[in-house]
């Protein structure tokens, strides 16, 4: 998320993750790179209620490690706004960009 961010100042980014421990080091990242466009929430993913918030969501690696990655797939389809994109990393093609 914060190399995203550092590319793109003018966009803002949001991160989710049911770890604190994964987002207290994203959020000392963030401010270690001095971002200001960055946001990093504890959250389960099966409680978000954001209907057509966003223009992207990216899943990088992450889809098949949900307890429910059906109902996860359908929050993400309904937070997306009518012509957002769903950015999905495979965890193969992860390794080939190494």
């Amino acid at each position: 998320m914060n190399l995203l961010a550092l590319e793109m100042p003018a966009s803002r980014f949001t991160g989710y993750d049911l770890s604190p421990g994964g987002i207290a080091a994203a959020r000392r990242e963030s401010e270690e790179k001095g971002l200001t466009n960055t946001t990093f929430e504890v959250v389960d993913l099966l409680e978000i209620d954001e209907a057509g918030r966003y223009d992207l969501i990216t899943a990088f690696d992450v889809i098949h490690d949900q307890v429910k990655p059906a109902e996860v797939l359908r929050i993400v389809h309904r937070s997306l706004k009518p012509d957002g994109v769903l950015d999905v990393l495979h965890p193969e093609d992860a390794v080939r960009l190494q």
